[in-house]
Parts: C-alpha cells; structure tokens; sequence
C-alpha cells in the first residue's frame, strides 16, 4: 500500500495543480486573445469547461499514475468512471456559483488579462482541493479491496 503522506498528496496536488493551471493558459489563451476584454456570460459559460476538465484530470490522471506505479488492486473503469461523474457534478455546481458571483458582483466583463489571471487561480485551487481527495478515495478503495482479496485468499 502505497505511503499516503501529506507530503505525497500535497507534492501529487502541487504537480497536478501546475500542469492544470498551464493547460487553462492555453486554453485561455488560444479561445480568448483575441479580446480586451471577456464578457461575464462567455466567462460563466467558460467555467463550466474549465471546471470539468480541471476536475477530470485533476482526479483521473493523478489516481491512474498512482495505481499503475503502486501496483494497486484498482480496476481502471471506476477511477475514470468517478472522475467523470465528479467533472460533471463539480463543473454544474460551479456553473452556477460563476453565475452568481458574477451576477451579484454586477461584474459585466473581466479584461483579458484579469480573465488570464482567474482562469489560473480557479484551475490551481481547484486541483489543490480534488487530486488529494481522489488519492485518499483511491487509497481506501485500494485498501478494502486488497483487504477483500485476503480474506477470499
């Protein structure tokens, strides 16, 4: 069973919260540049796939490196299956509070580079907050089923 400490989550976290954040750059970069500034309902519409694809690989990719490098009894369909289910639940939760916060701020539009700037912020924090939360679900999932495996042994 693979050491779960707090320095390897939070190391798995920081790696995944950087490639994340470099990745809502470019996205960001390549859809908006065009811009001086982004209105509020492109960027609510934004989060939305940002926040599903954030979440999917903030979980998925972290807790299948984990698996294949642990060698841990954890079929790969439900880590993908629960990393989707999680990226479409998040990225509707979250839909609607970028509504709200951009609606109750009267906030009608973000500069570009502000725009930039957020997309970073949001796509850090968020990988910070769900890659730990995948390993320890993982870790436990990991741990019945190696426990299971010993007792039909």
């Amino acid at each position: 069973m693979p050491p779960f400490t707090f320095q390897t989550l939070a190391r798995e976290a920081l790696i995944s919260a950087v490639i994340n954040s470099a990745f809502s750059f470019l996205f960001a970069f390549l859809l908006f540049r065009q811009l001086v500034t982004v209105p509020a309902a492109e960027i609510v519409k934004d989060g939305l796939v940002q926040t599903a694809f954030v979440v999917f690989f903030a979980a998925a990719i972290p807790s299948l490196i984990t698996r294949a490098k642990h060698k841990l009894a954890v079929k790969v369909w439900p880590i993908l299956l629960v990393s989707l289910l999680a990226a479409i639940m998040l990225a509707l939760i979250m839909q609607s509070v970028h509504g709200l916060v951009f609606n109750a701020g009267s906030i009608e539009s973000l500069g570009f580079t502000q725009f930039v700037g957020f997309k970073l912020i949001y796509a850090f924090v968020v990988s910070i907050v769900v890659t730990p939360l995948a390993l320890f679900t993982l870790d436990k999932v990991a741990s019945k089923n190696q426990a299971h495996q010993s007792q039909c042994a």
